[in-house]
């Protein structure tokens, strides 16, 4: 364990060179959080209600949703694609003992610790300056599934995206579909930008068909309190059969790209 751990150590700090590219991608997010609250302040006035959520619930999930990007969907996989594509993957992983699932977890973790402080100290000025009511669970035992749908969604969006990053075996080019990947189905079907049941309920229930939802909109959910405990357990139960079958899924393609795996590089 202590060589993945000193990979997180060394991606931390790898991580936090590039001051400028931080500080810009930071200030990115506070405007983007700061319009999406503004926009829903204006949706607000005059209302205590909308689509079923009040004022201190709904702005709840606009932070806890930007504090879940930042835990779930902070990442260094994509790097994994032009490894790949270049052959550095070979002298990197395959020819040294460590799994190449271990290293960039452990890539990630240092990543995500990065973005999830900032964010909390981002979303902790927005609420003072803009006076945001927040939800607070009462109950311990929420607490505990909330932060057990955490847990499971940052693994099932790792593999996810590992996933995706092995498509660089067969394609020249994976940008695009990553981009696709993380503008619509990410930011989109995981409910990153509003609650996923002010949808129609003919798309909601197509949605909730996917793995996506439970990365941002059910944790939420469970923290809001507005689930029944069969509504958690259920969605427990079908979170954790993503994750089992993208584990196993994202092994089975890793073992298949390099049967036929041919750097042009490295």
């Amino acid at each position: 364990m202590k060589k993945y751990w000193r990979i997180a150590k060394m991606a931390l700090e790898e991580h936090l060179v590039y001051r400028l590219n931080i500080f810009l991608w930071r200030f990115r997010n506070v405007v983007f959080l700061f319009s999406l609250i503004a926009f829903w302040q204006a949706v607000f006035a005059g209302k205590g209600e909308i689509f079923g959520y009040q004022k201190q619930q709904l702005f709840t999930y606009v932070i806890g949703a930007s504090i879940l990007k930042a835990l779930v969907f902070s990442s260094r996989v994509a790097d994994l694609a032009g490894m790949i594509k270049s052959g550095e993957v070979v002298h990197k992983f395959l020819l040294k003992p460590w799994q190449v699932i271990g290293v960039f977890f452990s890539r990630d973790l240092a990543v995500k610790l990065t973005d999830i402080f900032f964010t909390l100290a981002e979303a902790f000025v927005l609420i003072k300056l803009m006076r945001l009511p927040i939800y607070w669970p009462e109950e311990r035992e929420t607490i505990w599934l909330f932060s057990l749908s955490c847990f499971l969604a940052i693994f099932l969006f790792f593999f996810l995206s590992f996933l995706l990053s092995l498509t660089a075996f067969w394609v020249d080019n994976v940008w695009a579909p990553r981009w696709l990947f993380g503008a619509i189905f990410l930011n989109f079907f995981a409910g990153a930008f509003f609650p996923l049941d002010i949808l129609p309920r003919p798309l909601f229930q197509l949605i909730n068909l996917t793995p996506f939802p439970y990365l941002v909109y059910f944790p939420l959910k469970i923290y809001l309190g507005q689930l029944k405990r069969g509504e958690i357990y259920q969605g427990i139960f079908l979170l954790s059969f993503w994750l089992v079958f993208f584990v196993l899924f994202t092994r089975w393609t890793w073992q298949k790209g390099l049967k036929n795996y041919s750097p042009w590089g490295g």
